[in-house]
């Protein structure tokens, strides 16, 4: 007797086929799916490797044109510059590179996370990234945080150039040469009255803008590069506030004396 053939339901041909698919297909599945993440995989690296060397790489020029101006200072030491020569060379070097590289080089983040605030005047720290510039004796490199309407109080200086970049807000900045020192001040005679915006710089010697007056029209940044003791064989004076309001009998040339004044009163008086 011929046993009959069990013929296969639809249900089972439906399972088979089913389990057929999934032992086909999840090779190639898996397969694809590796393929994918590897891309990805290979993306996200790229990107991030990307990202590591544009973090590494940023403010590199900052730092050379810091460099450049440090070294700026040690050929005026070395008497291969005069003062004014400094500043002609100083000012543009300051503008090769962008505010944003200087700001990079220096970590201003980190630098405004320890600025104390100050009721007036400005908050003044050295640079960190100082240090590593190779920098000549005097020399130094600050950053001052100005809120509006603070005034980091007019003063002059003696035997030291500087250089002042705005990296934020707005200053109105005046200058004044002392062409000399009476008794109680300075004759004085103002040589620029103006308002700086970012990325525009100033600077001060003993022969050009000795004096100087910034006003916040904003809150505000300025980087400072100087340097002192340009001929080392002169005491060390420190810089001295002076009150530049004129007074009613001024010279023909424009000339006025400024009377000298304590740090607190300038700060009371223009901080």
């Amino acid at each position: 007797m011929r046993t009959p053939v069990r013929r296969p339901t639809k249900r089972a041909m439906s399972r088979g086929n089913s389990a057929s698919s999934d032992v086909s297909s999840g090779p190639m599945s898996t397969r694809r799916t590796f393929l994918e993440s590897l891309a990805l995989g290979g993306l996200a690296t790229l990107a991030t490797r990307t990202g590591v060397v544009s973090a590494q790489t940023a403010g590199r020029e900052g730092v050379r044109v810091l460099r450049d101006a440090v070294d700026l200072g040690r050929q005026l030491r070395g008497s291969s510059l005069t003062v004014t020569g400094w500043q002609d060379q100083v000012e543009p070097l300051m503008r090769r590179c962008s505010v944003a590289e200087l700001m990079s080089a220096i970590d201003l983040p980190a630098l405004r996370a320890q600025a104390r605030p100050v009721s007036r005047g400005a908050s003044i720290l050295r640079v960190p990234l100082f240090h590593q510039l190779g920098a000549d004796e005097g020399a130094d490199v600050k950053i001052f945080f100005l809120r509006e309407g603070r005034s980091d109080p007019p003063h002059v200086h003696f035997n030291l150039v500087a250089a002042h970049i705005v990296l934020e807000g707005r200053f109105r900045v005046r200058h004044f040469d002392r062409l000399s020192e009476a008794r109680g001040g300075f004759i004085i005679q103002q040589t620029h009255d103006r308002v700086l915006n970012v990325g525009e710089v100033s600077s001060i010697s003993d022969e050009r803008n000795n004096g100087h007056w910034h006003h916040a029209l904003s809150d505000g940044v300025l980087l400072d590069v100087q340097q002192g003791r340009i001929d080392p064989s002169l005491p060390i004076r420190r810089r001295e506030m002076i009150d530049p309001e004129p007074e009613p009998a001024a010279s023909p040339d424009a000339s006025f004396f400024a009377r000298r004044l304590s740090r607190a009163r300038a700060l009371r008086r223009y901080g």
